[in-house]
């Protein structure tokens, strides 16, 4: 009997163990590159993203090493992405900053995505960059106020209550 309860335990360890050991095929990317078997839904999204792109154009400071000019990865794999769409559409790339606008590192930065993007392929005649905030005319924070405020009435909280908000914002 003991050895019959010993050659089941046995038994399923090694079931276990052979069956934690079987390798899956990743369906994210790693770190760096593409994934070996794509997502069939990439394809869409990719239009996604690049009219999210369109409708910010800007870089920021996480685009480049801190305290450089240098761009970083992150930094070169966007504006790898703008030549191809601005190689198509033109326009003006942001650089929005958190740095004080007389920091000479800001000129540096923007010259260096400027040749980054020409060696990237992109005619200089078909974008700039410049300083200042990404696209997109955003919402005035009055305007957010005077909508909240007209919001804030015991109807409208009692819908949105029932609508499943429990704040009613």
């Amino acid at each position: 009997m003991l050895r019959a309860v010993a050659t089941c335990l046995v038994l399923t360890m090694v079931l276990t163990v052979s069956g934690c050991t079987q390798s899956s095929e990743r369906l994210n990317a790693p770190p760096q590159g593409a994934a070996e078997q794509a997502n069939p839904l990439q394809e869409q999204y990719v239009y996604m993203q690049d009219n999210a792109l369109l409708a910010d154009m800007s870089i920021s400071d996480i685009h480049f090493v801190p305290h450089t000019a240098e761009l970083n990865g992150l930094g070169a794999r966007r504006l790898n992405r703008y030549a191809q769409l601005l190689a198509v559409y033109g326009g003006t790339l942001h650089y929005d900053t958190e740095l004080d606008g007389s920091d000479p590192l800001i000129q540096k930065r923007v010259e260096h995505a400027v040749e980054y993007a020409k060696l990237a392929g992109l005619d200089p005649d078909k974008f700039e960059i410049v300083v200042g905030h990404p696209g997109g005319r955003g919402v005035r924070a009055t305007d957010a106020i005077e909508a909240l405020d007209a919001a804030d009435t015991s109807e409208s909280r009692r819908a949105a209550i029932e609508s499943g908000m429990s704040s009613g914002y």
